[in-house]
């Protein structure tokens, strides 16, 4: 009988698992879709049926949520639309709001897909004050127009009122450089009594001015998922404009907008030292040691330990820092000499703007206006490169404090094969079957928090029923070694 080492497979299940909790700790999943079922679940999600949205634009397959976008060569506009069933108002209204989307398909602007909460404008019958929005991600043709092909946020105030001049809070166009929704991320918002902040991917890259605003909204609130082609003059729910030569074309193939999951999170908080992930950064197959702020920074070492480690924090002014496991921050020195990691507290040199090249890639450029070089790791780093070139693009991995040890060996491949797991969801009892060509293998099965919940060896190649009529409901993964992590729906 062969038993494939569990270490990996215990290492990647667990780290793949944390990282899609929400930063900090203490939350309670109080709603959750994971897509699983071949249709919408309408006991979740209400479609919109008015306007250009149809229900024929929505599908489900895969694990993911698709809403189709369509302008026809005879003019007809068509797109999709869900709300949430649930409303959140109230003590309630308060946590932690993610997604895991994308826009699939290079888009100039010819659609205008958004992941937002939104109380509406219309109560009692009839037109109302619209109640405040949350635009977590909102790409459309002004995306191309403004903002550079990227997808913005923004925090609209109660019944659209000007307070301090302006009628909402919206990221500049620095700080959309630096997401890409072009690609699966997470785009989050925590809200509190005091705060209304936005998290890409775990990270927090803007703020509210106007949380206390939120705080007095009495509306309940709806998790919104629609899209709809981008036109000019030809949909009346759109009163503002794409450049006609990025708008949506008469008969033009456009692309999709997709959701792998959505989930809120109540009770927890990020402001427990852990709102900031830990994070590596690697050029060419080699990590950037803080040195323990003993010598000058190097990007020479071949794993991950404690001094491989940094906190990714964002600052007020929506830069970036990097916190040693020392307690000091990353400094370019101004480029003016090799960079360190002794600095006690964040002033201009600490401050870095990253670029999001996708894939978890960045280009990391100090307040000099230059990029950080890895020097290839023959020697010390600087902050001195006026373009960014193969030595200035890192590979970010993030969600370290949740693991014990990062190689660039690890990975959880899209092509690896998957165990087959039926039905899902599920209430009493699933059948597994693991292709392998190993007589034998681990099952782990972990619980939204990480938890391993059971282990158990199964034959392959065969249905195997595992029953489980005593767990709770709610959202489970399943790992068998060596192969692709499952989601599993228990109902």
């Amino acid at each position: 009988m062969k038993i494939k080492n569990l270490l990996i497979v215990i290492f990647i299940a667990f780290s793949m698992i944390s990282t899609a909790q929400p930063p900090g700790s203490g939350w309670t999943n109080v709603f959750a879709d994971e897509f699983s079922g071949s249709s919408l679940n309408t006991s979740i999600w209400t479609p919109r049926t008015n306007g250009v949205f149809v229900t024929d634009h929505l599908t489900v397959g895969g694990g993911v949520l698709t809403i189709k976008n369509t302008y026809t060569s005879n003019g007809e506009i068509k797109g999709g639309w869900v709300g949430s069933n649930t409303k959140f108002s109230g003590n309630n209204k308060y946590g932690y709001y993610e997604a895991r989307i994308r826009v699939n398909g290079w888009n100039q602007g010819s659609i205008w897909p958004t992941w937002w909460i939104w109380g509406g404008n219309w109560r009692n019958g009839g037109p109302a004050p619209s109640a405040t929005e949350f635009d977590l991600m909102e790409y459309s043709g002004f995306a191309s127009k403004y903002y550079n092909n990227h997808a913005t946020t923004s925090h609209h105030y109660r019944a659209k009122a000007q307070i301090n001049g302006k009628s909402h809070a919206t990221v500049s166009y620095a700080n959309t450089q630096n997401r890409d929704c072009f690609n699966w991320h997470v785009w989050g918002m925590l809200w509190t009594p005091t705060e209304v902040s936005f998290y890409y991917d775990g990270v927090k890259y803007f703020s509210s001015d106007q949380p206390g605003d939120a705080a007095l909204e009495d509306v309940p609130m709806q998790l919104l998922l629609s899209s709809s082609p981008h036109t000019v003059n030809a949909d009346p729910e759109q009163p503002d404009h794409p450049v006609p030569a990025n708008a949506a074309q008469k008969g033009q193939n456009l692309p999709t907008f997709q959701i792998d999951w959505v989930r809120v999170h109540r009770g927890g908080t990020v402001d427990n030292g852990t709102s900031n992930q830990k994070v590596s950064l690697k050029n060419m197959n080699k990590y950037v040691s803080s040195e323990d702020g003993l010598k000058a920074v190097n990007c020479n070492r071949t794993s991950v330990g404690d001094w491989e480690k940094f906190e990714w924090i964002t600052t007020s002014d929506n830069k970036t820092a990097f916190k040693g496991s020392n307690g000091k921050y990353l400094s370019s020195e101004d480029g003016l000499q090799s960079m360190t990691c002794s600095r006690s507290t964040i002033g201009d040199w600490e401050k870095f703007t990253v670029e999001h090249l996708g894939n978890q890639v960045y280009a990391i450029k100090g307040n000099n206006g230059l990029y950080v070089s890895s020097e290839n790791g023959t020697k010390a780093m600087m902050c001195n490169r006026s373009t960014a070139g193969d030595w200035e693009k890192f590979a970010v991995t993030w969600g370290l404090k949740n693991a014990s040890m990062v190689t660039g060996e690890i990975e959880q491949k899209e092509e690896q094969k998957a165990l087959k797991l039926f039905p899902n969801p599920a209430s009493n009892q699933i059948t597994i079957n693991v292709p392998s060509e190993d007589q034998d293998c681990i099952i782990k099965l972990f619980d939204s928090h990480g938890r391993i919940i059971r282990s158990m060896s199964i034959p392959t190649n065969t249905d195997y029923v595992e029953d489980i009529s005593e767990l709770e409901k709610g959202l489970y993964f399943i790992q068998a070694t060596g192969l692709k992590i499952q989601k599993l729906v228990v109902k």
